[in-house]
Parts: structure tokens; C-alpha cells; sequence
């Protein structure tokens, strides 16, 4: 048996008492708290020709609302762009000391050294990833922990945090002061050069200097990317003023 295959078993083991069902289409094991919300352990391996295995967890949530909404404001779809999750690797959950790169890095011919790798993949399934699943699970800490995802603008999908007051808390103000409070985050992340290049680099144009890489493509530092972002979540904010309007908040 490979090391894969002995990780999906040992995890299987310890989270089918839970509710949890192994989806091999997806290595996903998924958890169905309601017909609204359901939970992910996403696993994440990477094999690579040297014969280690990387694994990490994505530890996530989908609510049926939330996404429906959002497929509706961001012109998204199932079918197009799948479930919409909340979640966040199991790394950004640990204290920086505990976690070094690379540290689950599993060797085929090496058993002794994988045993101890497997035991501390159990030990962050049980004092992370299952604590914040349970998290996820309830609408009031699913709030508080798609807070901070959501103003880094790292979930999935725009909108997350302000849907989530509207339809669970029904709280128009609470949404509208998140709005704002995202909005100055973005326009202070934004260079004064940007704003002169926006409306050339939404017309095709792009421009040099060092490159990075957005969403996979790779764009020259001195692109209006800040000033993009933030162009692109006030075309959401008005598209999200316009279904407030129809909702009876």
C-alpha cells in the first residue's frame, strides 16, 4: 500500500465516527450538517516524481444560501465554478512556530519517519482542523472566522460576510459597515500611480517591471492590480445595494 492510500485509510478511520464520508472523486471527506450546510476536509496531496508526498488539510464549510446568493450578484454558477467553500488550510491555523514547509513531506522506503509524520497529521486534524470545522458548523463563529478570510480577500467568492448578516442575522447595518470596512482596507492597499493606468489596463494595456502572478496569470508589478480589486468590489457592492433593496430587512 502507498503512503497515499495508508493516509486516506488512518484518516478514514478517525473521522467516519464523526459523520464524515470520503469523497475519492474529490479526496474530499465531506460532512452534511443540514440541507444548508455542509463540511469539508479537504485533503491536499501532492506527489512528486522524488517519491515524497506532500499533505496538508482544507478544512472548509459551503452554505447552500450564502452560494446561491452569490451565484446570483457575481454571475457564477454550479455548473461553471462548482460549490462555493469557506475554509482555510490547516497551516494558517497554527501557531508560526509549529509549522515549518514542508514538514509532512512523506518517503515511500522511509516507514519509521512516515509513522511519526502520520502521527502529527492526526494531531493537527484533532487541535485544528476538526475544531474550526465545528466552527464552521454554526452560524454565529462561521461569521467571526469568514471575517478576516474575507476582508484579506482570500474566500472563494465576493460578498461572503455581508450575505451571512443579511440572511442569518438579518442585520442590513452589520453588512453595510462590513462593506465599508473592506472598502477602505482595499482603496488603502491602492499606489496613487494606479488610478491614472485603471481604465488602460481594463482596455487590454499592460505594463512591465517585475513580474507576479494573480489568479495564475502573470502580470508586470507596475499593473493597477490594488486599484483593479478595488474597482472590481464596487461593481459588487452595487450589484449587492440593488438586492438589499428587494430584501425585507
Amino acid at each position: 500500500m502507498n503512503w497515499k492510500d495508508k493516509i486516506i485509510l488512518t484518516l478514514e478511520d478517525n473521522l467516519k465516527a464523526l459523520g464524515f464520508q470520503y469523497i475519492k472523486s474529490i479526496t474530499d471527506f465531506k460532512r452534511i450538517v443540514d440541507k444548508k450546510t455542509i463540511i469539508y476536509l479537504g485533503l491536499i496531496v501532492d506527489r512528486f516524481h522524488h517519491g515524497y508526498t506532500d499533505v496538508s488539510f482544507f478544512p472548509a464549510a459551503n452554505y447552500r444560501d450564502i452560494e446561491e446568493v452569490q451565484y446570483q450578484l457575481l454571475n457564477l454558477s454550479l455548473a461553471k465554478n462548482g460549490h462555493l467553500r469557506v475554509g482555510s488550510r490547516v497551516e494558517w491555523l497554527m501557531p508560526q512556530n509549529q509549522y515549518t514547509y514542508g514538514d509532512l513531506d512523506f518517503k515511500d522506503d522511509d516507514d519509521k519517519i512516515n509513522n511519526k509524520k502520520l502521527d502529527l497529521l492526526l494531531y493537527r486534524l484533532k487541535t485544528y482542523a476538526l475544531p474550526y470545522m465545528e466552527r464552521l458548523s454554526h452560524k454565529d463563529s462561521a461569521i467571526e472566522e469568514a471575517i478576516p478570510l474575507d476582508l484579506e480577500g482570500i474566500l472563494w467568492a465576493e460578498g461572503t460576510v455581508p450575505i451571512m448578516y443579511c440572511l442569518w442575522k438579518h442585520d442590513k447595518n452589520a453588512a453595510l459597515d462590513f462593506i465599508e470596512k473592506k472598502r477602505q482596507v482595499l482603496l488603502e492597499r491602492v499606489e496613487p500611480w494606479e488610478w491614472e493606468r485603471l481604465e488602460r489596463f481594463k482596455n487590454g494595456e499592460r505594463f512591465g517591471g517585475m513580474k507576479q502572478i494573480k489568479n495564475g496569470v502573470e502580470y508586470g508589478v507596475n499593473n493597477p492590480l490594488n486599484a483593479c480589486a478595488y474597482d472590481d468590489f464596487m461593481g459588487f457592492v452595487s450589484r449587492f445595494n440593488e438586492w438589499l433593496e428587494t430584501q425585507n430587512l
